[in-house]
């Protein structure tokens, strides 16, 4: 920083404490201006930690069970895992009471775990704040073992009628030998703060890993709420969320192992023959010639001529890029590992429509739709998938409302020629009037059909509405994670 800015930062700084945003006397303004923060913090990063503080209950609880100055130095430590560059603010620029938590706060700016966790908190509100519950949590704990409070409290006066001295003021040798004394009880602490900073820097990983599990990047969660989005990362912390994490991760892998390969290896078909002289297409007849020395010249004249029997090839249509619409059934025999996998897998399709620019649908039902979630390119998935991952089940089962529902969709611009998955674990009578206007529209509109029945070896009453019928006897089988990639196969690829 510059002398010019330095001297416009003092003199905004002045004006906000004459403002009372610090909190202060005014008379603290000017030259010897002093504030409570022992790390260089602006109006925004204050601003935010507020907004951060007011919609968490857990973090207000946290600021209350320390000493005094315990709500700075969590600001303090806000600032370090979320700006880009933290540094200390000059020992006399600090309150005096505030000054009683500044050999944590520097253990904490060095602190090497701090440094490894700022890989992902750095300009991250939200995972900034989970890190400071943490860390916070532990320090607080310390802290009040050692009988770590405020060694300046019994200094000032306390009689009624007597003017309490202005933090700004200079330390009586009192308070300078208290703060001493605090020091050395503090220098303990070495060992609690790398506690406290390990143990957040395995939160802020576990976070990490969540969110890159639900494939979430930090431009999905930028239109929340700071405060919403600390809740939202905290809630992926839980064990239910964690397990979610783990095996949307696992069926996104499926998802994109199978469009890699459709990329390798594009798919094409047999239209016809023509001239040419590409050798991976020229008839076997025209090959044969190569064996026989009388035509091995004429066929290489005709290969510099371009002029070899050959097929023409046209592309495939990819079936697999189009609008995916996904059926779960939520049904109480679903509870548990069941409808874990399903949602999972719902997950890595639409994993795979987004990727590809096209929409997907998802309807969960037990026995009448209880959800409808659409996820399309422009839109933000996070809160869709927060609702997906809090389906319970619940209910009986039926076929009809999902299926009928899946007809108006597909009936509509947006999801013709769609691929739907139906997964389900219970077998269902339809009308034959339904199946026969299902299957209908179903070939009008070119809907291809792939069902999955859990907890069966066969599945050949489904096919009555399904083009391919896949059985899975527990979810947890090998088997079930290869009926996974046949069908990222048929519907990705």
């Amino acid at each position: 920083m510059s002398a010019g800015q330095s001297s416009d930062h003092d003199v905004s700084r002045s004006l906000l404490a004459q403002l009372g945003i610090f909190g202060i006397d005014s008379s603290a303004a000017g030259p010897s201006f002093k504030g409570p923060y022992n790390i260089n913090v602006d109006t925004v990063d204050q601003s935010m930690f507020t907004a951060l503080t007011k919609g968490n209950p857990e973090l207000q609880k946290l600021i209350s069970s320390g000493p005094p100055q315990f709500g700075t130095m969590l600001e303090d430590l806000f600032g370090i895992y979320y700006k880009r560059a933290p540094d200390l603010v000059p020992t006399m620029s600090v309150l005096k009471p505030n000054l009683v938590v500044r050999p944590i706060v520097e253990r904490l700016l060095t602190d090497q775990a701090v440094q490894n966790a700022r890989q992902t908190t750095v300009m991250n509100e939200a995972e900034s704040a989970a890190a400071v519950l943490t860390a916070g949590k532990v320090l607080a704990e310390e802290m009040k073992a050692r009988d770590l409070n405020d060694p300046l409290c019994k200094h000032r006066p306390d009689k009624s009628g007597q003017q309490t001295p202005s933090p700004s003021a200079p330390l009586t040798p009192e308070e300078e030998q208290a703060l001493h004394e605090y020091d050395g009880k503090a220098a303990g602490l070495g060992r609690a703060v790398r506690k406290a900073t390990e143990t957040a820097e395995e939160e802020t990983a576990t976070i990490e890993a969540a969110l890159s599990g639900w494939g979430f990047g930090s431009e999905d969660l930028a239109y929340m709420d700071p405060a919403e989005r600390l809740k939202f990362v905290q809630r992926l912390l839980t064990p239910s969320m964690q397990a979610f994490a783990a095996m949307i991760g696992k069926m996104r892998n499926f998802s994109r192992a199978a469009q890699k390969s459709r990329t390798v290896f594009p798919r094409a078909e047999i239209h016809g023959i023509e001239l040419g002289d590409d050798l991976t297409r020229v008839l076997p007849s025209e090959l044969v010639m190569l064996l026989a020395p009388d035509l091995e010249l004429d066929f290489l004249k005709r290969f510099a001529e371009g002029s070899l029997l050959q097929y023409e090839m046209k592309p495939k249509e990819k079936l697999g890029k189009g609008p995916k619409i996904i059926c779960i059934d939520r049904s109480g025999s679903m509870d548990g590992k069941p409808l874990l996998w399903a949602i999972g897998l719902a997950m890595g399709v639409v994993d795979a429509a987004y990727r590809d620019n096209c929409p997907a649908y998802v309807i969960v039902f037990d026995h009448e739709i209880v959800a409808e979630l659409e996820f399309v390119k422009r839109g933000n998935p996070v809160e869709n998938l927060m609702k997906l991952a809090s389906v319970e089940a619940g209910g009986g089962t039926a076929y009809e409302p999902p299926l009928t529902r899946t007809l108006e969709l597909v009936q509509g611009s947006k999801y013709g020629r769609a691929d739907l998955v139906f997964i389900t674990d219970g077998i269902c009578g339809l009308s034959d009037e339904f199946l026969t206007n299902f299957n209908q529209v179903r070939k009008q509109k070119e809907l291809r059909v792939h069902t999955i029945l859990i907890g069966y070896t066969e599945a050949d009453a489904l096919m009555s509405f399904s083009d391919k019928v896949y059985a899975v006897q527990g979810v947890e089988d090998e088997a079930a994670d290869e009926v996974a990639g046949t069908i990222f196969a048929e519907v990705v690829s």
